[in-house]
């Protein structure tokens, strides 16, 4: 209904297409959210939440920026309520005191001059209640002309972003509370303790795992599937698709393979422990089958862990998935680097490989330097490394490294922090590559005190994100004084700089590291040499194909479900 009669908007046809509200045009909108109201409890609804947020209807004329009349509907806090006031009523007069009514209002509008502040929205919470309404339900929104603002409101970028707002109401009204703004079900306990709301909304969380109810009713919350705020799902609402999910292969895929019982259990061997191994072993495993993983790493999570280092949520996918396999009691082998030989003795029904991806060097000169490390080394470097990730540094550096290896100090965790004290990288770093590991390794180095330049052959940047996830990551890391160079070609690596081309004008730009972070190419030769000795072989996640996170679980998820 709201969006039906969302006549603050202006239309872009040749001849005008709205005016003002009149009196007679707001009776009729007051009449039809009642009508729908009356509709819904008929059709055995116990209440309803009118959207008096977003940018929608009633949410414009709550607001001061967009709110310009001069009428009873206007210029004060309690001509702008108005509205509202009488849609509420309205409601109840036609549904009756047992019919729930919640009404949903921004507690700010980010970047808008003039707009919606946290007093006006406690006022607009208190005239909403004194109304009739029964809770109040606060969100935010962002402004409509900036498409990083959409990770401000509606759809929050930082964890329980809208605390204060929430809280705020929750100290000025008398009904319930309901916040709302990417709250885990362990943030949810912590702001239901303090008493800062008494209910909490979910949006993206139930996409991820439309069984998180039940999972935490169960006392198994280490079995929710986490969402990781990868914006995946929303993005394509721009398009008017129907919503899919990077960690639920299920969402938005009518034609997904249905999860069911093997007709024969098999033994399957699934090389690799990362996102698409582990989604291939848990789903195998659900139907029946008997299944071992191999890893050759001390630890499962493959370079989704290392993506943990800049990207924190990561870590909750691989936790999850990590706990599924053992709950189904999944072998897993770590520091199990297994050959075809071993495999093909070892006689399994089937094997699927899940190595990852291959990060290598351009053929540019300079390329083989030492400075110059490829995404594999980065990783090695600052979570486990070997010679050849060390092979620049100094002995005093990889003193440090391997002394930090040796006490443990080499988990994302550890890593985020001790990195903003120190880190065995020099002071200018230049990424060849502005793609979605390129732009996050950025952002990352550039929060530690780093001189970080981007020099991206292409024309744009982060273009595997979701792209309101791409508006944050971009404006955050511009923020934080990263330079971005597109359609830069790079000519030559020296030791202290590189050299590049764009537009046909030379440039130059001092580096003490370069970090490769474009040439990823699928790396599935164990499939390769599997399948020459005639066993049944199946390659998923960036070892087929280099999809990242949401084609890992996909690759996976379908696997598992037709072995």
């Amino acid at each position: 209904m709201a969006e039906l009669l969302r006549m603050g908007e202006k239309t872009g046809g040749a001849s005008p297409t709205h005016h003002e509200a009149t009196a007679d045009d707001l009776a009729e909108v007051v009449e039809a959210f009642a009508a729908a109201a009356a509709r819904l409890q008929h059709a055995g609804c116990d209440g309803i939440e009118v959207h008096a947020a977003h940018g929608y209807l009633i949410s414009t004329f709550l607001s001061p920026h967009w709110n310009r009349r001069t009428d009873d509907y206007g210029t004060t806090v309690e001509g702008r309520t108005r509205l509202l006031r009488q849609v509420v009523s309205a409601i109840r007069v036609r549904c009756g005191t047992d019919f729930v009514i919640i009404v949903r209002l921004d507690g700010q509008e980010f970047g808008v001059d003039g707009g919606i502040t946290l007093d006006l929205a406690v006022q607009h919470a208190v005239s909403a209640e004194r109304a009739g309404a029964d809770a109040i339900h606060v969100s935010a929104i962002g402004a409509p002309d900036a498409g990083v603002s959409f990770t401000d409101g509606p759809i929050p970028y930082r964890p329980v972003q809208y605390r204060e707002l929430f809280g705020a109401v929750r100290s000025a009204v008398d009904v319930p509370v309901i916040a709302v703004g990417r709250i885990s079900p362990a943030a949810a306990e912590e702001v239901l303790a303090a008493g800062d709301a008494d209910f909490i909304a979910m949006g993206r969380q139930l996409l991820a795992d439309p069984q998180l109810a039940k999972r935490l009713m169960d006392g198994r919350p280490d079995l929710v599937r986490p969402c990781i705020n990868c914006f995946v799902c929303v993005a394509e609402n721009f398009w008017d698709e129907s919503p899919v999910c990077a960690v639920n292969a299920r969402l938005g895929r009518p034609d997904a393979p249905k999860v069911r019982a093997a007709d024969v259990p098999r033994r399957i061997a699934v090389v690799g422990g990362g996102p698409a191994g582990l989604e291939a072993a848990r789903v195998a495993a659900s139907r029946g089958h008997d299944v071992t993983i191999f890893e050759r790493a001390d630890h499962l999570g493959g370079t989704a862990r290392f993506s943990a280092v800049t990207t924190p949520i990561n870590a909750t996918l691989i936790d999850y998935l990590a706990a599924a396999v053992g709950e189904l009691g999944v072998n897993v082998g770590l520091g199990s680097e297994a050959s075809a030989d071993e495999i093909e003795a070892a006689s399994f029904d089937a094997v699927v490989v899940a190595t990852g991806a291959h990060r290598g060097r351009p053929p540019i000169p300079g390329a083989e330097l030492d400075h110059v490390l490829t995404g594999d080394d980065l990783r090695m470097m600052l979570t486990g490394g070997n010679g050849a990730a060390l092979r620049g540094l100094s002995t005093g550096q990889r003193f440090a490294v391997k002394a930090a290896q040796r006490l443990h100090l080499t988990t994302p965790e550890r890593v985020r922090g001790l990195s903003k004290r120190w880190m065995p990288l020099g002071d200018n770093i230049v990424i060849v590559g502005g793609g979605l590991v390129g732009v996050e390794i950025a952002e990352f180095l550039a929060q530690r005190g780093r001189h970080v330049t981007v020099l991206e052959q292409g024309p744009d940047l982060g273009v595997e994100m979701a792209h309101p996830r791409r508006w944050r990551t971009l404006h955050q890391a511009r923020e934080d004084n990263v330079t971005f160079v597109t359609g830069a070609s790079v000519d030559v690596i020296d030791e202290k700089a590189v050299r590049y081309t764009v537009d046909d004008a030379a440039a130059v730009v001092a580096a003490d590291h370069v970090v490769i972070a474009n040439e990823v190419h699928p790396g599935a030769a164990l499939a390769d040499e599997l399948a020459k000795r005639g066993l049944e072989v199946h390659v998923i996640g960036d070892a087929a194909a280099v999809t990242y996170i949401q084609g890992a679980i996909r690759t996976g998820f379908d696997v598992g479900a037709s072995l």
